[in-house]
């Protein structure tokens, strides 16, 4: 875009900058930098950290000896059940 204006007698040239990240992978997580530089002032700089969220492949209720649970589970009245809720796979990076 560019734009005129001829009682300030200028020029400004504005281009869209940034940065698109398409179909984000966990291997791009990390720490991105946006950098301005200015000819007579000092550049600035702007951090943003990016957290990319990997879904688990599965999500597994096991009993307290690390047996997968399907469906059921029955229980005694008075005892005690101690039940392992894991999601292999997921990871945020």
């Amino acid at each position: 875009m560019v734009w005129k204006d001829d009682a300030w007698e200028a020029r400004f040239t504005l281009r869209p900058v940034g940065l698109v990240l398409s179909s984000l992978r966990s291997d791009q997580h990390g720490v991105y930098m946006c950098r301005v530089d200015f000819r007579q002032a000092q550049t600035l700089n702007r951090l943003v950290r990016l957290t990319v969220i990997v879904p688990p492949r599965a999500v597994v209720i096991r009993d307290s000896r690390g047996r997968p649970l399907n469906g059921s589970v029955t229980a005694i009245d008075g005892q005690s059940l101690s039940l392992l809720c894991t999601a292999p796979g997921g990871e945020s990076g």
